[in-house]
């Protein structure tokens, strides 16, 4: 005959194999910590499957065993939370635990009946469990990341450790006796219904932990420039806009610099694109190095970089910028071998002006940066208040073009001309 245990133990079981056939789906992602939660719904599927065949088990086989597969579920799913965490595993303190709680459990078993007295040791073994798996998820969690996620397993957690801990005083106590776990009374069938429901509520929360962690990587080959490190044009004009919204709110300051590498064409065709790769990845090393945490390095296409300087005048970053044009030269000398011609770059630099839109700063810097070519290469030119009107275009592949491209995908209205 059915009962409502019965029927709670199936659903149960149903949850842990939808949350085991999830898991096996992430598995090819990669995602350090899945492994560990499959192993962990699959001890608990064994335990459930235990209590189901209670009427032809044994005693032992059913108490003893029963909860030492849900112990060491709690365990595998602590040891998953570690590794997603990128934390080692946990030797000592939670199978230390295990062999203690199973210990009394046999024990309390078959030497000296007492039901109370395992309810409570199995309650302070998952209070610290659950407390555990909590603070791992609120010492690493990511600040940059949507909290939903973290919030979810942490209330989750919360909710297994306060039932544990209301169970386990209530029997501590005297308050609640009973013989057997599957007592079919209302209060019995709440605490059980909701400590199973907590093992698949955290395979859930483990799951959106994954797909955020994907999420993010997606993001970051998105909005990464994987050969020299800087931003994409995406990412890049991205996070002008969003500079730009700022210091309008707060009247602050930034300049733009365009730079772009002088004569880069004749080192792919007279070295071949590897070498031109090469030269791309050292540039993009040195810039990032030379940054400050605040400065925005980006990679407008090709051989043509984009960099912010948030709180910097125009002057200002025209000189770190020209203090960087030297010692990549410098480097680039002494490190690439004597057939290699050293390279330069030129660059043009620009203010923001307060309530102007993205594309007039853009084409400023893109005028100054024509200027230095004009002038021989080689050099920084800042703008000083030059004309905001189109300047000359850079190619196919150049500013203007990438400024309408980004400004559409962004939602931002541009007047720019693509000349070429």
């Amino acid at each position: 005959m059915l009962t409502s245990l019965s029927i709670l133990f199936a659903v149960m079981t149903l949850a842990n194999f939808m949350s085991l056939a999830i898991f096996g789906s992430l598995r090819h992602a990669g995602i350090p910590g899945i492994s560990r939660w499959m192993a962990a719904n699959l001890l608990a599927i064994a335990g459930m499957l235990l209590y189901a065949l209670r009427d032809a088990s044994s005693s032992f086989l059913l108490v003893v065993l029963g909860n030492a597969l849900f112990c060491c579920a709690i365990v595998q799913g602590y040891q998953g939370c570690r590794q997603f965490f990128r934390r080692p595993p946990a030797m000592l303190l939670p199978y230390l635990g295990l062999l203690i709680a199973i210990a009394a459990i046999c024990y309390w078993n078959n030497i000296e009946q007492d039901f109370d007295a395992r309810v409570v040791v199995f309650s302070i073994f998952f209070v610290c469990m659950y407390a555990g798996m909590g603070w791992l998820v609120w010492a690493h969690r990511k600040p940059k990341r949507p909290f939903y996620a973290y919030g979810f397993m942490l209330g989750v957690l919360a909710l297994g450790v306060l039932v544990s801990v209301i169970r386990g005083v209530a029997y501590g106590i005297g308050a609640m006796h009973q013989t057997t776990l599957l007592l079919p009374t209302p209060v019995n069938i709440a605490f059980v219904f909701t400590l199973l429901l907590v093992l698949p509520a955290l395979s859930i929360g483990m799951a959106m932990l994954a797909h955020d962690d994907m999420t993010e990587r997606l993001e970051y080959w998105v909005n990464q420039d994987e050969l020299t490190g800087a931003l994409t044009r995406r990412g890049f004009f991205a996070r002008l806009h969003a500079v730009i919204e700022q210091t309008s709110k707060a009247s602050g300051v930034f300049s733009v610099a365009i730079v772009d590498l002088d004569h880069f064409k004749s080192i792919n065709d007279q070295y071949g694109h590897a070498m031109g790769d090469l030269v791309l990845t050292r540039v993009g090393q040195l810039i990032v190095s030379s940054l400050r945490e605040a400065d925005v390095f980006g990679r407008l296409g090709g051989e043509e970089f984009v960099i912010m300087f948030p709180g910097l005048h125009r002057q200002e970053a025209a000189s770190r910028l020209d203090i960087l044009r030297v010692s990549l030269r410098d480097d680039y000398s002494r490190t690439v071998d004597d057939a290699v011609p050293v390279f330069t770059f030129s660059a043009g630099v620009d203010e923001y002006r307060a309530g102007e839109p993205m594309e007039n700063l853009m084409r400023r810097a893109d005028t100054a940066l024509y200027a230095a070519k004009a002038q021989g290469r080689d050099r920084v030119v800042a703008a000083d208040d030059m004309p905001s009107g189109p300047g000359p275009g850079p190619g196919p592949q150049g500013l203007p073009g990438a400024i309408d491209e980004m400004a559409g995908q962004l939602g931002i209205r541009t007047t720019i001309r693509a000349d070429d």
